[in-house]
């Protein structure tokens, strides 16, 4: 079968679409959540082999609407030089410039988000820097 939203091929007994986080069964979205929406930052970048250092990094707020998947926002892209390392979680590690870079961005994506009429939630993902956010679905 296809998504009714995004149009994309998905099993025949989806319940959400895998692609858009759509819901395609009206019964799967309980009353009490259907006027939330929900964000978490989350990061990119690419890992640059030769130079060693991550370059195109970026914070975006991965969010979940009535029947769609969005971005709510991103900030600014910036490299990670020399005082960084290759880890699973490096967005707001390294030291001195590199430090201040990541924060920076990071700082201003959540006051866009906050600007924008999200709320912060006291649970966080698996990282500290993975904040998550909720706002009122607009009727």
């Amino acid at each position: 079968m296809h998504c009714t939203y995004c149009g994309k091929q998905i099993p025949d007994n989806a319940n959400f679409c895998a692609h858009c986080g759509g819901a395609l069964k009206p019964d799967l979205q309980p009353e009490s959540e259907g006027s939330w929406e929900y964000c978490q930052i989350s990061w990119s970048g690419k890992w640059h082999s030769v130079r060693q250092w991550w370059t195109d990094v970026l914070f975006w707020a991965d969010a979940i609407g009535k029947n769609r998947r969005y971005n709510a926002g991103q900030s600014a892209t910036f490299d990670l030089g020399h005082n960084f390392t290759r880890q699973a979680d490096p967005p707001l590690g390294g030291t001195g410039s590199d430090r201040e870079k990541s924060a920076n961005a990071y700082n201003d994506l959540v006051a866009k988000l906050i600007s924008d009429g999200w709320e912060p939630l006291p649970e966080r993902g698996a990282s500290a820097w993975e904040l998550r956010f909720r706002r009122r679905l607009k009727s």
